[in-house]
């Protein structure tokens, strides 16, 4: 049963392609239900290469929370599969018969290429240092 005012961690097998992108303009000291969930993934060979809904969000107009966990999680892993295997993605779509705001993950170990993160890693710092050195000179960093 879904509550509609609260976020569901139920891990969701989600059959065939993701919903149609959106068109736009432009706990401490314990792990979380969503890293729970991706190492349920990332342990089941039969839940690889496919997409799957780690938490969903009722939909209130926006897609901040699942957009904000997708960035934390892109982060942690990499921003492609070539990092550490995972992919992330937020979907507006019907989770179990609710409009909801859902965000699927996708483990595919094969994609993993040696050294990707490493390189992901680098390049982020180095957009972080820069960024910071504008700030430091009174500039406006552009978010990266």
């Amino acid at each position: 049963m879904i509550v509609k005012e609260s976020p569901s961690y139920d891990l969701v097998d989600w059959k065939g392609d993701l919903p149609a992108a959106p068109k736009r303009a432009g706990g401490a000291g314990r792990p979380s239900q969503v890293m729970a969930n991706l190492a349920v993934i990332e342990a089941d060979p039969t839940r690889h290469g496919e997409w799957k809904i780690v938490v969903h969000y009722p939909t209130n107009g926006q897609a901040s929370p699942a957009s904000a966990q997708k960035t934390n999680l892109r982060k942690r892993f990499g921003d492609s599969a070539a990092c550490k295997g995972w992919e992330f993605e937020v979907r507006r779509g019907d989770v179990q018969g609710h409009p909801r705001v859902a965000l699927f993950a996708r483990f595919n170990p094969a994609a993993i290429e040696k050294g990707a993160f490493q390189n992901y890693v680098k390049v982020a710092e180095a957009k972080a240092k820069e960024r910071a050195a504008k700030k430091a000179a009174g500039e406006t960093p552009t978010p990266s």
